[in-house]
């Protein structure tokens, strides 16, 4: 799901949704996500797996990406912001469905890689439902060395699954 923000108002945002449909969606400040799985791209089998919290101070936060003999693993999680947008991420229930997060790593052994990313948990089953709406890895030098755009997403899992939760 494509979504750009359009006006933010305190405590929430209004948002355009794909068709021009709105919709409220708000920050959470606190929980976590795990899970995992796989997601194909023109053919390539992109791996994942991640325990990532709401507060990047809070651990731990593990990320990390598989494709086509290359890896990227976080080190560093520089920021995170949890959303509810509605969506039931249910069972269990969880206040939030998505996981914007961006932060350093190694690509291939190598620091220096950064990461970005949106990932959302729609409920159950995971496979064919939850979804990493993009995700960019970048190389020490800046080069883009993966490359799951929003404009082509959203990606969804071709097994595995997203898991929002509360704060524990």
């Amino acid at each position: 799901m494509y979504k750009r923000t359009f006006r933010n108002v305190s405590t929430f945002t209004l948002v355009l949704v794909s068709a021009g449909i709105l919709a409220f969606a708000w920050p959470v400040a606190e929980g976590r996500m795990t899970g995992g799985g796989s997601v194909f791209l023109n053919g390539m089998r992109v791996t994942h797996g991640f325990e990532l919290h709401c507060n990047p101070a809070m651990g731990p936060n593990n990320l990390e990406i598989n494709w086509e003999g290359n890896s990227f693993h976080l080190t560093n999680l520089q920021h995170a912001t949890c959303w509810n947008t509605g969506i039931s991420p249910a069972p269990p229930a969880a206040p939030f469905d998505q996981y914007f997060g961006n932060g350093t790593g190694t690509y291939n052994g190598v620091d220096g890689a950064f990461a970005d990313w949106q990932f959302t948990d729609h409920g159950e089953p995971g496979r064919n439902n939850d979804a990493i709406s993009y995700l960019t890895i970048t190389d020490a030098t800046g080069h883009v060395v993966l490359n799951l755009s929003p404009a082509g997403g959203p990606y969804l899992l071709d097994s595995g699954n997203h898991q929002a939760h509360d704060q524990n």
